[in-house]
């Protein structure tokens, strides 16, 4: 901080909403920031509330627009209130808003906060709002990840498969984010390249209604010392912020307060834990989160969690799991993977030359699993010589039609399966398949904008065979063509009926 001076260019951006907190200076030298202009405020909050782009009625333009002047220019309140409306088309929610005491406040920092209060009292259901509030568990400006947060409501049995209207699990938690996000308590949304949210954040404000609502429930704590772990009131969810080194036995600690972790449904750790963390006293644990701990063992107790749901050990020295909990693998194999439709997103499996069949690789009923967009398929080594089934196992992995992403490596076979056609397919990448002297898989595809092709030694060309004796071309959204170590690679050839014509010598 000392070599902060306007002199080499450095300065340091305080923003408050109160003013006299600074010094004098600072507020001497204060910049006020307005609110946004009408037409711009009226953008915002008709985006939000007219789904679509619908144009609103007369009535509820107008009922909108002295609802938009009492936000005084405030991005947040627009998007909120806005979100909020969308889901009411009738006049009298309008005007109970227009004409709610939320505005007869004095300060903004009040309006906001009884304003997200109003948005989070009008959810569509209970559900949803015990699934917005353990959101408070996450710490400010903490990027969540949208598959991660609906498996955790999924773990703690905040969300259930909707039979009426035959949805499952995940689809529900999905369509819950999604109100959310329509709500704009969750914002700042990133998306994946096929349009599909995978991460937001919350704004410091929401954040704080979250921790208000939740103070019974969930409690965050960093830096604590042990007169703190024994105050620790009875709560459901837990997370422990640890400094290495400076915490050594006060989760034990914690874990002595038999009543205080029986009520435990969450616990978080990040940091250090002890070597002999014992997990026998966490009777009601749904989810239990080590990601990125110096730990490189578990407790055989872990086992004892009959209601665990969730557990995430990424990032940390472990590498064998506890007999305990390790379920033998004799008679199960890929049709274990019969019973999941509730996966979703990236699905990667590996060591495939321990199919037995095409019957068992069926068994795994891949192509019902259609929340399943990204598919990775791997044998451990490439061998010509050794009798493998790869072909046939292989084509009994048929993707689900609406795949977007397809990765097949060292596949031996000497063509790929003919499956039924993968029109939705945007990349592919086959890498390692020695053996293949053909891609038949790779006509006919309208939207594919990215092939990536490596160490497929037997191919010699690319053809398009188009019976109908049209000429298409053959991968007519193609952006991105990469090909490496392709030692026979020589043509690209279109065939139209009676003829083979060269087009273009590609190596």
């Amino acid at each position: 901080m000392l070599g902060v001076n306007s002199q080499n260019g450095s300065c340091i951006l305080v923003t408050t909403w109160k003013l006299e907190i600074g010094t004098r200076d600072m507020i001497m030298d204060s910049y006020c920031l307005e609110g946004l202009s009408n037409d711009e405020c009226w953008s915002i909050f008709r985006e939000k509330a007219f789904v679509g782009g619908e144009s609103p009625s007369p009535e509820l333009e107008e009922i909108g627009r002295e609802i938009v002047n009492k936000c005084g220019g405030l991005p947040l309140l627009l998007n909120v209130i806005g979100g909020m409306l969308a889901n009411y088309s009738g006049r009298e929610k309008w005007l109970s808003i227009k004409n709610s005491e939320v505005w007869d406040l004095e300060e903004e920092r009040y309006i906001i906060q009884k304003s997200l209060e109003l948005s989070f009292d009008n959810l569509p259901n209970s559900i949803i709002k015990q699934c917005f509030v353990y959101c408070s568990i996450f710490e400010k400006d903490t990027v969540m990840e949208r598959e991660e947060l609906v498996r955790l409501w999924m773990a703690l049995g905040l969300v259930q498969a909707d039979e009426a209207s035959n949805k499952e699990m995940e689809v529900v938690g999905n369509d819950i984010f999604q109100i959310l996000v329509n709500n704009s308590l969750f914002q700042d949304v990133k998306r994946d390249e096929y349009g599909y949210i995978t991460h937001c954040s919350m704004h410091d404000l929401v954040h704080d209604l979250l921790l208000s609502l939740s103070k019974h429930e969930s409690l965050r704590l960093m830096g604590v010392k042990n007169d703190d772990i024994a105050r620790i009131p009875q709560i459901k969810h837990l997370i422990f912020y640890l400094l290495y080194h400076e915490l050594e036995g006060k989760i034990c600690k914690f874990i002595e307060r038999d009543t205080m972790a029986r009520t435990l449904r969450t616990l978080f750790i990040e940091g250090e834990v002890e070597k002999n963390f014992s997990f026998e006293r966490f009777k009601c644990m749904r989810i239990l989160k080590l990601k990125g701990c110096h730990i490189d063992k578990l407790h055989d107790s872990i086992g004892e969690l009959v209601h665990l749901r969730y557990l995430d050990l990424s990032n940390t020295e472990i590498y064998v799991l506890p007999e305990s909990i390790v379920l033998s693998s004799m008679g199960h194999g890929i049709k274990v993977l019969h019973h999941l439709n509730n996966l979703n997103g990236k699905l990667r499996i590996c060591d495939l030359e321990n199919v037995r069949s095409k019957e068992d690789a069926i068994k795994a009923g891949l192509s019902s699993k259609k929340n399943i967009y990204d598919i990775e398929f791997n044998w451990s080594e490439y061998n010509e010589s050794a009798n493998r089934n790869d072909k046939d196992v292989l084509e009994g992995l048929q993707p689900p039609g609406d795949v977007k992403t397809l990765s097949i490596n060292k596949f031996s076979g000497d063509n790929f399966p003919d499956w039924t056609p993968l029109d939705n397919l945007v990349k592919i990448s086959l890498s390692g398949c020695r053996s293949c002297l053909s891609l038949l898989m790779l006509e006919h595809l309208p939207h594919l904008q990215n092939l990536f092709l490596s160490n497929m030694d037997s191919l010699t060309c690319l053809r398009n065979s188009d019976v109908t004796g049209l000429m298409k071309p053959l991968f007519p959204s193609l952006r991105s063509f990469r090909l490496i170590h392709m030692k026979r690679l020589e043509k690209w050839i279109d065939e139209a009926p009676n003829s083979s014509k060269m087009i273009s010598a590609i190596l």
